[in-house]
């Protein structure tokens, strides 16, 4: 689905021109973070965070938004076509009949990010709730940064419609780079759609540091600014998130993390909002990886609020809230019009070579019907009158004659894509694949479950027991994706033929069947270790919920990817990025991101804020 458009210079990022910028470096963040995207660990805690819809993109959907991003803001006039105009229109109707049950609207992302650079579909009255909730807080007798509270308690990323959250997926940059990271190099993604929480601002998040199983430190997650009305707070709130934190770090399935928390002030509760990878990419908020890391990995514990003249001055904070809303006051046409051109253009195109062809079609036919009466009906009139008539039924039924399947696969599925289990929704939902049955395999296979309650067909070893599954018949796009989610182009995975009995109904019927396995297992256990494995006839759903791990099974995986790799996350090994903007400069108590808009213009320069997100940034976009 990658096309180059003729006429245009290729995306630098594609290409690996700007090494800082490159894709590179960006997969390298996505595989070291992949095992803490929203997917992976949101079945396992949903009973202590807010509830989430995920929509599944298929990789043309995935596409049709890279294009679009492409057209609109990287000048790639004819990247987006009609059809991707389709799938985008088609997945917001989609969107609709998700969201529609969300009272307060939802929060979408991705499950690696969130949309938090991207634009509001009425940033006109994004503003002018901003000035209305902004003079509000003044007439309350607020203290503290009146212009960085309103900006948090905004709610501009709040949507109620399928156009509201397309309107941020086909705006971020964030999204662009990821879904291409899919495209270039596999693991899918998905929009998320997390039901809104009206109270949940960003004054009240926290953050919290987990080393070896230990709670190691806990901070205020908006890092710029002190807020007086938590140093009161400060010992509840502690002794709150404290026992939050030992309910649901038992469910998480790794020891060491790092997490959002929010207070919920009219439930005088605590709820999760994300997880993330103990790391440097993941902002340390009022804490310094390069200082502090021996102290959030040994201790001794602290909980860390600003203090006053710690964080931004009251001056400096309104300055950067007027450069977000100067962005929004920018006249900007909707991505709705993008869309439309598309397709209008595309349209007369069509029209206008369709209209050709019938002109050329018809004056062919005319003429071998006017040499049938004067009897000079030769093979060369018979061609011309066949391919004429050809021309105008394609014209016609084009789409249909033309658009041809390559032929089902059926795979046997054994482990976590079963439905009902962790991974089926993301790679067998959305009508990507059609069940046919349950399936056991005629011959014995040695099926065993490793540390992280992930089952395994070890394929190069013989003897075991009849394994019990379920058939699937999937499309060529659908087995590509399963591949790489299975590794099988990395080595991890092989995927091979067995013969299996399918039961449907009261009926039975052999066929045969893709079906994944180990085709190392000298990589996981000794010979002794893989002598002791206990076979298992199937894994069952007792066995899923008691063992699995995502969390770990993901990081286990992406350590095999990235073995023997400079790792992305390793403090002084490369040059500062973007990904770090919530560390703070050497010279200054106020970060990068802050550091690099006092040297930007207006109108190149956008501060963006997310209630919920994972790393609570300012973003900057060229």
């Amino acid at each position: 689905y990658q096309r180059r458009v003729r006429g245009r210079k290729p995306d630098p990022m594609a290409e690996g021109v700007a090494e800082a910028l490159s894709f590179s470096s960006e997969h390298k963040r996505r595989a070291e973070n992949l095992a803490f995207d929203l997917d992976v660990w949101y079945p396992r805690l949903r009973q202590f965070t807010f509830p989430t819809v995920f929509l599944p993109l298929t990789l043309p959907e995935a596409t049709a938004v890279v294009h679009h991003y492409q057209e609109r803001y990287l000048s790639w006039h004819g990247a987006l076509s009609a059809r991707d105009v389709e799938l985008l229109e088609a997945f917001t109707h989609q969107i609709d009949a998700a969201i529609a049950p969300m009272a307060n609207g939802a929060f979408p992302r991705l499950c690696g990010r969130s949309l938090k650079d991207g634009d509001p579909l009425h940033p006109e009255r994004v503003s002018e709730r901003y000035r209305a909730g902004l003079q509000e807080l003044r007439d309350s007798g607020s203290t503290g940064p009146l212009e960085m509270r309103a900006m948090f308690k905004l709610d501009w990323m709040r949507c109620t419609t399928g156009s509201e959250v397309m309107s941020l997926l086909l705006s971020s940059e964030r999204a662009f780079v990821d879904l291409k990271d899919w495209m270039q190099f596999g693991e899918p993604e998905q929009l998320a759609l997390r039901e809104w929480q009206p109270e949940l601002t960003q004054e009240w998040e926290f953050r919290v540091f987990v080393f070896d199983g230990q709670l190691t430190g806990i901070s205020q997650y908006d890092h710029y600014c002190h807020y007086p009305f938590l140093d009161a707070l400060k010992p509840k709130l502690h002794q709150m998130i404290a026992g939050f934190w030992r309910r649901f770090h038992g469910h998480v399935g790794v020891e060491t993390y790092v997490a959002d928390v929010g207070y919920i002030q009219s439930s005088d509760d605590v709820i999760l909002i994300e997880l993330g990878p103990f790391l440097p990419c993941t902002g340390a908020s009022c804490f310094r990886w390069e200082r502090d890391t021996a102290q959030l990995k040994r201790g001794p514990f602290e909980f860390r609020l600003r203090a006053p003249g710690e964080g931004l001055s009251d001056e400096t904070a309104a300055e950067l809230v007027q450069d977000a809303l100067f962005v929004w006051r920018q006249e900007s046409r909707p991505y709705t019009d993008t869309l439309e051109r598309v397709r209008s253009a595309e349209g007369n195109l069509e029209n206008s070579r369709c209209s050709r062809l019938r002109c050329v079609a018809a004056a062919a036919l005319i003429g071998a019907v006017w040499s049938l009466q004067r009897g000079r009906w030769s093979g060369r009139t018979k061609w011309s009158a066949g391919l004429a008539l050809a021309t105008l039924l394609a014209i016609k039924f084009g789409r249909r004659i033309l658009s041809t399947r390559s032929a089902p696969t059926i795979v046997f599925m054994y482990g976590t894509l079963k439905r009902g289990f962790h991974w089926h929704n993301k790679f067998l939902g959305n009508q990507r694949a059609r069940f046919l049955g349950v399936g056991v395999t005629l011959d014995p296979r040695m099926l065993v479950v490793g540390k992280c309650g992930v089952p395994y067909v070890l394929l190069p070893e013989t003897g075991g027991t009849c394994v019990t599954g379920e058939l699937w018949e999937v499309g060529a796009e659908t087995l590509a994706g399963l591949d790489e989610y299975e590794g099988v182009s990395k080595g991890y995975y092989g995927r091979e033929a067995v013969q299996c009995v399918l039961s449907s109904g009261s009926a039975q019927e052999r066929v045969e069947a893709q079906m994944y396995g180990m085709v190392d297992p000298s990589q996981f256990w000794d010979s002794e270790e893989l002598a002791s494995l206990q076979c298992i006839s199937e894994y069952t759903m007792e066995v899923h919920l008691a063992q699995y791990k995502a969390v770990e099974h993901i990081l286990l995986k992406q350590q095999l990817y990235l073995a023997g790799t400079p790792r992305y996350n390793d403090l002084g090994a490369h040059a500062l990025s973007l990904i770090h903007i919530s560390e703070p400069t050497r010279l200054l108590s106020i970060s990068y991101a802050v550091f690099c808009l006092k040297k930007k213009k207006k109108n190149r320069t956008m501060i963006s804020y997310s209630y919920s997100s994972f790393i609570h940034t300012l973003t900057v976009t060229s």
